[in-house]
This record gives structure tokens, sequence and C-alpha cells, in this order.
């Protein structure tokens, strides 16, 4: 639904719709037909978690049938960028500070120890 509660084109709601469009990412061909790979945990993550392996190349698919190319493999279980992230930026997982990026991250670039300082609580 929109703002002022009429169904968008998809039929998601107004924060599923805008949340997409912010982050700028693509619907896949076929919409809610296609099996979703990845999750969003929370809606302030700026990554996703993938449950599946993922490869370079390959669609990054959402339950709401928006999708990112992944480009690099992403294993199972490990963390996908859904937009760009700047390096020093926050990198968000389960609404929560997990960290900042070490380096220039891409939308649908693996995120993990290699481009990832994780922020240790109480130092």
């Amino acid at each position: 639904m929109n703002i002022d509660g009429n169904a968008t084109p998809l039929g998601l709601s107004y924060e599923q719709d805008f949340l997409i469009s912010l982050l700028k990412i693509n619907r896949c061909h076929g919409g809610s037909g296609m099996n979703a790979n990845v999750i969003i945990i929370n809606e302030k993550d700026n990554v996703a978690v993938a449950l599946a392996d993922i490869r370079q190349g390959t669609q990054a698919i959402l339950a709401d049938g928006a999708c990112i190319e992944a480009v690099s493999d992403i294993p199972f279980s490990h963390k996908i960028a859904l937009t760009d992230i700047s390096r020093g930026a926050d990198i968000i997982k389960y609404g929560e500070l997990i960290g900042g990026a070490k380096t220039d991250i891409k939308k649908g670039e693996w995120v993990h120890t290699h481009n990832l300082d994780i922020e240790e609580k109480g130092k």
C-alpha cells in the first residue's frame, strides 16, 4: 500500500516499496514466483543474509521479489551488501551496528572480515 492506503503496483506495503526504492534494488523478472535466497533480518539492515550459496553474476532474491546481482560469490549464511557502503560507514545487521566498512563495498558484494571491521562491545 502507498502512503494513502492504496495498493502499490506489486501489492507491497508502503514501507517495503519505499525501502526498495531507497536502496535502488531492482525487481526480478517473475516477482513473487521466485524463491528467496537472501533475507533481511531487520528493516534497518544494509546487509542481507544468504539462505544458500550465491554465485557471482547471479541474483540475490528477497522474499518480496526484489533482487540484487551478486558481484562476488556469497557463501551460505554470509552477508551481502544491499547498497553501496562507503569506507568507514556503519554495517547494520539485526538492526544493530556490527562494525564498519574497511573499504568501499559495492551493492551485491560479499561482506565479511576482509572488508568489515567488527565492532567490539565494551571497548
